[in-house]
């Protein structure tokens, strides 16, 4: 999935820097360069340089709006040895387009758009022929098209797993929420500057809170302290080994005089060093 959301940034890239060239004269090519991404845009010069080979036969007028073409086309195959469509020698098909007069939109017996998304040979002869300029908004497809930003582009990896943890599904909840804001805000700088900015706000609030249940447990964890330090304070005598403290007939206190400890003298030293005595010459 990464590699594949890599490959689909460099062909993005490169469509905006680089255009191909037309190879024909078609309204239909020249707005699908500006609008389709490149691999999309070859197979659309494939239908248009495949126009010569349709020769139109009959057209009827079957309502005020409606007008029925009949054209023959070459019969077109998959050839697995050389990986690419081929025409069948002496052999021939009738196709019929119906077209709309005041919607400028077709239809075609081959359905071809309906099955790749593409428009084919046939319906682009029949506009081309009825003169229409503007290629109707039903034959633009949005997954084909190079300026829309696409949702899996920016994730690295997807992969679903049922067996999720807690937090990962809480990090996935979190996730899919923040994920429009984010696409909406890689648009432009200013609305970059609000997710920002409310990202920011949220980061401080989680910071208060982690502040405010850090405090809590350091005024429990000194309570719970403070009372195990004043159940063993007090002196110690030979007399209160194995009384507890203010016992009854306890009425004498002993206490325990200060322990007086003195520096202890390093190993190897004297006491008092002997002053060495230095010889004047």
């Amino acid at each position: 999935m990464e590699s594949r959301a890599n490959d689909e940034k460099a062909a993005d890239v490169n469509c905006c820097r680089f255009t191909r060239s037309l190879v024909g004269e078609f309204a239909v090519e020249r707005k699908f360069q500006k609008l389709y991404t490149d691999a999309k845009f070859v197979e659309v010069q494939i239908q248009c340089m495949r126009v010569c080979y349709v020769t139109p036969i009959t057209s009827k007028v079957v309502s005020d709006v409606e007008v029925e073409h009949t054209v023959s086309d070459k019969v077109w195959v998959w050839s697995k040895f050389l990986r690419k469509e081929i025409s069948l020698a002496g052999r021939k098909r009738i196709y019929v387009v119906m077209f709309n007069k005041e919607t400028s939109f077709a239809k075609c017996d081959c359905k071809h758009f309906e099955c790749h998304g593409i428009m084919c040979r046939h319906i682009i002869k029949v506009l081309d022929m009825e003169d229409v300029e503007n290629v109707p908004a039903g034959y633009i497809v949005d997954r084909w098209r190079k300026d829309i930003q696409r949702k899996h582009t920016l994730v690295k990896v997807a992969y679903h797993d049922p067996e999720k943890t807690e937090e990962v599904k809480r990090y996935d909840r979190i996730m899919n929420a923040v994920e429009p804001a984010a696409l909406r805000g890689s648009l432009s700088k200013q609305k970059l500057d609000l997710v920002i900015e409310g990202i920011m706000n949220i980061v401080l609030r989680l910071d208060e809170s982690d502040a405010l249940s850090a405090v809590g447990d350091n005024e429990a964890g000194a309570l719970t302290s403070g009372g195990n330090r004043m159940a063993i304070v007090g002196p110690t005598t030979p007399g209160s080994v194995n009384k507890p403290p203010n016992s009854v007939g306890d009425d004498t206190t002993t206490l325990t005089p200060p322990v007086m400890v003195k520096d202890p003298v390093p190993r190897g030293e004297n006491k008092n060093p002997a002053r060495k005595q230095v010889r004047k010459n």
